[in-house]
This record gives C-alpha cells, sequence and structure tokens, in this order.
C-alpha cells in the first residue's frame, strides 16, 4: 500500500520498488512519463453592451468544456457565442491528446441601458425640487448645460440626456408650479336638519393639512373637540341636541406648506 505520489514536473521520472520480509529483500526499478499540463487560455477580460453578443476564442487543447452553459451554440467548441444579460465568468476545461486537463476563466461585464422615464413634478410656486437623472456611472447633459446626476430646478421644462459608451438616452421632466398660499373658509351659521345642506359646521380651503376645530356654548363648555383634515361638528354634544343659539369656535389650521393660523369667532346653529 505504497502512498500516492504527484509528479509536479514532466518528464521521465524513475521509480522503485522494494519487496521484503524479515529475511531477504528485492527491488526493481521501471521509469514514468510525465506529460505537461496543457495551458488553458479562455480569453482577456472584456465588456459589451446590453443585448450584444460575443464569440469566446479558447485555445490551448483539443477538446474543449465552457461552464456555466447558456451559449447560443455547443459549450463544447472552443468559441462558443455567449449573450449573457449581467455580469459573469465564465470557465474554460480544455484536454489534450493525453487526457491531461487545464482550465482558465473569463470575465464579461455587461453595460446596461439607462433606466429612465419621464417624470412630471409638482411643487409650490416659491419652492426648488431636485431633480435626479438617475443612472450612476453614466455621464450627463441637462437642458440647463450642467453635467452633474442632480440640478435643482424651479417650475418648467427640463430634459437630461444620458449616455455611456454603449448608449445615448433622453428623459424629460415636467414641473408644475402650484399655489401653496393656505387659504380657508369658516361659515357663520348652519341648520343641521337632516337636508344635505349645510348640516354640519366645517372650515374647508385649500392647501390645508389639518385642522384643530372646538365650540364652546355661551356658559364656555366645550361641546365639540374635533381634529384631522376637515372635522366636522353635527350640532350635538354627545347624544344632546344643542338648541340653535351662537356658539363660538377655536380653530388651528395648519397649512400642507405655509405655516399655521389661528381663528375665533361665532357659528349659529339654526334649528
Amino acid at each position: 500500500n505504497p502512498p500516492q505520489v504527484c509528479f509536479t514536473t514532466p518528464g521521465f521520472h524513475r521509480i522503485r520498488l522494494v519487496a521484503s520480509n524479515s529475511i531477504n529483500a528485492d527491488t526493481t526499478q521501471a521509469y514514468i512519463r510525465v506529460w505537461p499540463l496543457p495551458i488553458a487560455d479562455a480569453g482577456r477580460d472584456t465588456t459589451i453592451c446590453q443585448d450584444d453578443t460575443i464569440r469566446l476564442e479558447g485555445r490551448g487543447g483539443v477538446d474543449y468544456s465552457w461552464s456555466p452553459v447558456n451559449f447560443k451554440n455547443s459549450p463544447d467548441l472552443p468559441n462558443p457565442r455567449v449573450f449573457p444579460e449581467n455580469e459573469i465568468i465564465y470557465y474554460l476545461q480544455v484536454s489534450d491528446t493525453n487526457g491531461c486537463t487545464g482550465t482558465d476563466s473569463i470575465k464579461v461585464s455587461v453595460i446596461k441601458k439607462p433606466e429612465l422615464k419621464n417624470i412630471d413634478s409638482f411643487i409650490c410656486l416659491d419652492e426648488e425640487i431636485v431633480l435626479d437623472a438617475g443612472n450612476p456611472g453614466f455621464n450627463y447633459l441637462w437642458s440647463t448645460g450642467a453635467t452633474g446626476k442632480f440640478i435643482a430646478a424651479l417650475p418648467g421644462n427640463y430634459f437630461v440626456v444620458v449616455n455611456n459608451s454603449c448608449f445615448t438616452d433622453t428623459v424629460k421632466y415636467t414641473v408644475t408650479g402650484k399655489d401653496c398660499k393656505l387659504d380657508f373658509f369658516i361659515p357663520n351659521a348652519f341648520s343641521p336638519n337632516g337636508d344635505g345642506l349645510n348640516d354640519t359646521f366645517a372650515i374647508t380651503g385649500e392647501n390645508i393639512s389639518h385642522i384643530n376645530l372646538q365650540v364652546f356654548n355661551r356658559w364656555g363648555e366645550r361641546v365639540f373637540n374635533g381634529s384631522g383634515i376637515s372635522p366636522a361638528w353635527d350640532g350635538r354634544f354627545g347624544d344632546m341636541v344643542c338648541p340653535g343659539n351662537a356658539y363660538v369656535y377655536l380653530a388651528e389650521i395648519v397649512g400642507a406648506k405655509s405655516g399655521k393660523k389661528t381663528a375665533r369667532g361665532v357659528i349659529t346653529l339654526i334649528r
């Protein structure tokens, strides 16, 4: 049971066998020819454009085997055509006439298309917005002349040309300005009679994000406390129907973009 031997250099190597027992020994020898390994060459790492194909160029053997197997033709060819969608490493194993094998690999990088879509944005008239061209690693040229990935923009129309060594594309941005001034209306009377008209006391308006509304009777008792986008008093206090009369309200109206305002006054409940 002699140990296995790995020959690290090609050529003729002499081996000797000694057989012995407790009385005698005998020796014999032989020569082993060690073939050199084939030098596999998968080619230099390369880069292609998305949706392109490339023909690999393998060398160094008489039989070839490429992996992973996603080729347009046989992976057993020295020069199969491939169509990678993402960066990938292809591995090549070659065999020579002696059955010896060698391996190599090649990395194929893929330059992606830009991911672009036209964008509509809405901002207040006195605000700016930051437009992002996306697609890091590309080159950019904005309609303003800027060449960075981001620009600060006021209401208007913009476009950016995005390109790399493979692709060029354009995306459009429409920035629409709107009046964000806090504007609201507070009625002075309501009639909760169930006719669907003016049945609740509520504050309405534009660019409101939140309202805190309180209503008090003539004795200072709070009969309503509501908050939200549009709290509304239906003329009741718990399970009781409040009588027709004048009531005092206190409201805090918070703007979506322009701070908050406080309003107080009298609302008349009509029965």
